[in-house]
C-alpha cells in the first residue's frame, strides 16, 4: 500500500511561556531544543529568544516516543533539554534514555514542567526487573510489527534462533498493531520480547515484556 506523508505546521505563537521557561531553566546555560515535526519551524524562533538571554542553544530537532536519535546526538553538548509541544509521551522518551533534565513547554496546558528524576528512576527500575525476569522464562513470544519504521523481522528471527539454540521455545507474533488485549489468547507465553515501538512495554501487559535492547 502506498502512503503519502504530509507535514502540517502548527500556528502556535510563542508568548508568556518563554518567560516562564527562562525561570525554570536559568541554571542550565547550555540547552538543546527538541520537538515533533509540526513544530520544527518554531525551534529557530525559540533559539533566537533564548540566545538573546545568554543561553547557548543547540537545535536537536524532531523526536518521537520511539525515536530520539536527534536528542542523543547533542546529549553530551548540553546541560538540559527543552521540549516544545503538547503532552509527555515524546519528552518522556528523552528523559528515559538520557541523563539530562528535560523541560516541557506545553502550549496546550499553558505551563512549563520538568520531568522528575523519580519518574525516570521508576521507569529504569522497571526495565531492570523486567530484564532479570526475562532470563528465567522458557517460552517467549517475539512481537513484530509490520508498520513502516517499526518492522524488525530480521532481528526477531535472529533472537528466535539464539533462544532455540539455548533450548528455549520462541514464537513469532506478526501484525500491524500490537495490543496487550490479545495476550490471554496465548497463555503459554511466559515473556514477551518487543521488536517494535519501545513504548509498547508501557501498556498494560499481564506477562513480563522487554524491548530487544534490554534483552
Amino acid at each position: 500500500m502506498n502512503r503519502i506523508f504530509i507535514s502540517a505546521k502548527s500556528d502556535i505563537k510563542l508568548h508568556k511561556l518563554i518567560s516562564e521557561s527562562i525561570k525554570k531553566i536559568k541554571k542550565y546555560k547550555k540547552v538543546g531544543l527538541i520537538t515533533t515535526i509540526q513544530h520544527l519551524h518554531i525551534l529557530p524562533k525559540l533559539e533566537k529568544q533564548l540566545s538573546a538571554r545568554k543561553f547557548k542553544v543547540l537545535i536537536g530537532g524532531q523526536v518521537l516516543g520511539c525515536n530520539i536519535k536527534n536528542a542523543k546526538k547533542i546529549e553530551k553538548k548540553i546541560d538540559a533539554f527543552v521540549y516544545f509541544g503538547s503532552g509527555m509521551f515524546h519528552p518522556l522518551a528523552v528523559a528515559y534514555a538520557t541523563n539530562k533534565p528535560v523541560f516541557v513547554i506545553d502550549y496546550v496546558l499553558n505551563n512549563v514542567v520538568q520531568i522528575s528524576k523519580e519518574e525516570r528512576d521508576k521507569y529504569l527500575q522497571k526495565k531492570i526487573i523486567g530484564r532479570e525476569l526475562a532470563k528465567q522464562a522458557t517460552t517467549y513470544g517475539i512481537l513484530v510489527s509490520t508498520k513502516p519504521g517499526q518492522e524488525n523481522l530480521k532481528t526477531a528471527l535472529q533472537i528466535k534462533k539464539k533462544l532455540e539454540q539455548k533450548g528455549k521455545e520462541a514464537i513469532l507474533f506478526l501484525g500491524d498493531s500490537i495490543f496487550p488485549q490479545e495476550e490471554p489468547n496465548f497463555l503459554q507465553i511466559e515473556c514477551w520480547i518487543n521488536t517494535a515501538c519501545p513504548r509498547i512495554i508501557e501498556d498494560a501487559w499481564e506477562k513480563n515484556i522487554v524491548n530487544i535492547d534490554d534483552f
